[in-house]
């Protein structure tokens, strides 16, 4: 990704590229050079990936021209297939990667999120199509993705998959225990997304939550991750005098133990695919409140799992959280209700069924670009 230096779909190339590295396949991955980065990249360098960095630092024309310069020497026809990841939906039709194509192996082009009604220009519509159409393969985290693709830009896509990134941690094999519920401890809302509210929402919830009804109630809300609205949260915290009620964590290395701690996931969001953030809390037998964006309602049934938003909107958001929070002693059967709902949705063990998935379309002498 451009913006971010990790995000659930990172875990997607990431754990398969070590597994495969670990399977004695020549591997090598191509990334933005972030700082954040290197502990991941280390370990994949440790198991005999070659690592090539774009680099991520400076403004417009300069800085596209170095990605430039470390594209032209990576070298690409060494390798029998490529996986294009992308963070978003058509980060591929910008700078210089909107003719790469041109030098790939066979292919799999990912979509990890979309934006509906987004406008996109001819010339990104053309440059899109061209990656679509020399594809050997499109796998998107929401069928969602390809109907957009199809209605609002003509862009047809004719082999496709749906597939889900997989969580940062070793899954559970049972349920995991749930927090006792009672007044003496405050409940626990979590939020795990980059501070980014056009896309993840996180002012309206704060609003919600700014009622006068929620400030007599005990509970918290932890925000993990960091983005470009820190300040322009940490200000409507203020504003709010939701200080201790609200609190900005940070960036976390252990999102299970985060998971662990927590009564209710909350991924009420404008834009999202099928975030990692919902499989791994399903995964840790939690509820979610989740949008109806992307697959999040194909895993998320109202009043059995979790809790659905119809419109991210701090009414809407106010009403689905007093509801969640009128039934809290059902929340503990919600969550291994949703621990039940993962392992009969999620495809496990994932770097084995994501390898022969990409096998299926890439393999030598299958396809031909």
């Amino acid at each position: 990704m451009n913006g971010d230096p990790w995000g659930g779909s990172e875990e997607q190339w990431f754990q398969l590229a070590l597994w495969m590295a670990k399977k004695n396949y020549r591997v090598g991955v191509a990334v933005f050079e972030w700082d954040e980065k290197k502990e991941k990249l280390d370990e994949l360098k440790k198991n005999g990936c070659t690592i090539y960095l774009i680099p991520n630092k400076g403004k417009g024309i300069f800085k596209t021209v170095r990605q430039q310069h470390a594209l032209s020497k990576i070298p690409y026809r060494d390798y029998d297939m490529t996986y294009v990841n992308q963070g978003g939906w058509k980060d591929i039709a910008h700078g210089p990667f909107k003719s790469l194509y041109k030098k790939l192996p066979p292919y799999a082009l990912s979509f990890h999120n979309y934006q509906l009604n987004a406008g996109l220009s001819g010339g990104k519509v053309n440059i899109l199509n061209n990656w679509v159409q020399h594809s050997a393969v499109c796998i998107a985290a929401t069928g969602v993705v390809f109907k957009m693709l199809e209605e609002e830009y003509k862009i047809s896509v004719n082999h496709k998959e749906v597939s889900y990134s997989p969580p940062t941690f070793i899954t559970p094999l049972q349920s995991t225990p749930y927090p006792v519920v009672d007044d003496a401890k405050p409940i626990i809302f979590l939020i795990l997304s980059a501070l980014d509210v056009t896309r993840k929402a996180q002012d309206v919830i704060i609003r919600a939550l700014g009622n006068e009804k929620w400030k007599d109630r005990n509970w918290q809300l932890h925000i993990y991750g960091e983005g470009k609205d820190r300040q322009m949260l940490e200000q409507l915290i203020s504003d709010h005098k939701l200080k201790d009620k609200v609190l900005l964590k940070g960036f976390t290395k252990n999102v299970k133990a985060c998971l662990e701690n927590c009564h209710l996931l909350v991924q009420a969001t404008h834009f999202d695919a099928m975030p990692i953030s919902v499989i791994e809390a399903m995964a840790m037998s939690r509820p979610c409140m989740v949008s109806s964006v992307g697959d999040m309602p194909e895993w998320v049934t109202q009043n059995y799992n979790g809790f659905l938003v119809e419109k991210v909107n701090e009414v809407s958001l106010n009403e689905a959280l007093e509801n969640a929070w009128n039934c809290r002693t059902n929340w503990h059967q919600m969550g291994l209700n949703a621990f039940d709902t993962f392992t009969k949705k999620y495809p496990q063990p994932f770097e084995e069924k994501f390898s022969a998935l990409l096998d299926n379309y890439l393999k030598p002498g299958k396809q031909n670009n």
